[in-house]
């Protein structure tokens, strides 16, 4: 681009530097002296057809038909992308530097949107065909204009049943699928609209990589061969970013994590999609013990028919220190991470079942002591901060703690001690912070100095 302006300039010059030639020559008697740099500028101010046409061959030069998704590789399409007010990316404009993982709330099922470093977006899973228009207006309301690329988990209805309406409405430069034949409606509707839109369709397998070119690392770690069904042919996609870590593992069960386990593919990681919504047939001790997550994230719908999530997945979740957050409770969920640290940035935004929101301003960094939480729900108490080393608002990154506490303020990893957290749930008894996770009256029972029960 940069030659080709050059050349546009210099041509553009030396017809200026000709047409002043010949007024000299014309009108030597009015004391014309040379066509150098200021006779060529006069020269391009008093020639409208020589301005005209070297604008006409620029735009010539640089204007492109658009044309359809090639059916190779591409470099996915050409944007300037610049961060909005919250450090998310734009479709409009260069990238944030950071990575944003939100979890839309799409009721029953599996939708996650990955706002990359480098600028290009991924959407993994669209939710049920009901949440299709949904979660294409939160890509808008995201600044979202263009998808780099979308992954499908699986062809089930309530991972698969939205992608059609996001490929019918955002471009999209290419589809990862793991190609499991499966004959339903929503499926062939998927199938149709990658068709329809142009996009390039790649059948996965473990080891496939989505944007080789970007900051952020996106591997997909399962499965090596397809499986008896959809669950057990779920792709599980590895996110890293310096130090950060998330895995997305679809619907993939326990003996999909052993296969992991024995091919030593599971990282350790800070955000972990929990498999089929949180599943008794999935999220197994071993694979706690191994991933090791920070916090985990349940998409699901309000009441479900399923049961989930299971007693015995939060049970197993609170037993490995995990900060639970689930979209049935909270509503959308998002994480942001500059590679060393990360933090929750958001809760209950764009959602459709509503849950306590706030944004945490923790670290990122491992706790000591897992914060209390509900038995029942397994929400952690508090906002969902995943360090706790600051205090949060509810509506941005940062705040200040004078005065009485506002919701979401604190969360129990703000405090050392039980007496400390104690105090502030006296000082208001109704609990905005969500400091008694139990209901009992009893602040942070894990801080040390809490009363035994």
């Amino acid at each position: 681009m940069a030659g080709r302006i050059g050349r546009w300039f210099h041509e553009g010059r030396a017809r200026a530097l000709v047409s002043g030639a010949v007024l000299c020559a014309l009108l030597t008697l009015a004391g014309c002296s040379g066509a150098g740099s200021g006779g060529s500028t006069t020269a391009a101010q008093t020639s409208p057809d020589s301005v005209s046409g070297t604008a006409e061959e620029a735009a010539q030069t640089t204007s492109r038909e658009p044309t359809a998704a090639p059916a190779v590789a591409s470099a996915g399409p050409e944007t300037t992308k610049a961060p909005d007010t919250e450090g998310r990316v734009s479709s409009a404009g260069g990238a944030s530097g950071k990575l944003t993982v939100t979890f839309l709330d799409v009721g029953q099922g599996n939708s996650a949107l990955l706002e990359l470093p480098g600028g290009e977006n991924v959407l993994v899973d669209g939710g049920p065909t009901e949440a299709g228009p949904l979660v294409v207006r939160r890509l808008g309301e995201l600044g979202v204009r263009e998808l780099d690329a979308v992954v499908l988990s699986h062809a089930d209805e309530d991972h698969v049943g939205g992608l059609a309406d996001v490929l019918d409405a955002v471009p999209v430069d290419t589809v990862y699928d793991s190609a499991y034949p499966h004959g339903t409606g929503a499926y062939e509707d998927f199938l149709a609209a990658v068709e329809e839109s142009g996009a390039r369709y790649v059948e996965t397998r473990a080891g496939d990589a989505v944007r080789e070119d970007s900051p952020a690392e996106l591997e997909f770690i399962y499965p090596d061969e397809l499986g008896e069904g959809t669950n057990e042919s779920s792709l599980v996609l590895d996110l890293t970013y310096g130090d950060f870590d998330a895995v997305f593992m679809g619907d993939a069960e326990a003996e999909q994590e052993e296969e992991l386990l024995a091919a030593g593919r599971v990282p350790d990681v800070e955000i972990l999609q929990v498999g089929h919504h949180g599943s008794s047939d999935a999220t197994s001790e071993e694979f706690l013990q191994a991933a090791s997550p920070e916090a985990a994230v349940i998409q699901v719908g309000a009441d479900n028919s399923y049961g989930h999530p299971t007693p015995e997945v939060l049970s197993r979740l609170r037993e490995y220190g995990a900060n639970v957050y689930r979209t049935d409770l909270r509503g959308e969920v998002s994480f942001r991470s500059d590679g060393s640290s990360y933090r929750a940035v958001g809760t209950g935004r764009g959602n459709r079942t509503a849950g306590p929101s706030g944004q945490s301003t923790g670290s990122g960094s491992r706790q000591t002591q897992a914060p209390a939480s509900d038995p029942a729900t397994g929400e952690s108490g508090g906002s969902g901060g995943v360090s706790g080393s600051g205090a949060s608002t509810g509506s941005s990154e940062s705040s200040s703690s004078t005065g009485s506490s506002s919701p979401n303020e604190y969360n129990c990893s703000d405090f050392e001690t039980w007496d400390e957290a104690q105090a502030v749930l006296e000082q208001e008894p109704s609990d905005p912070n969500y400091l008694d996770g139990e209901g009992d009256g009893i602040a942070c029972e894990s801080l040390p100095g809490a009363p035994e029960r």
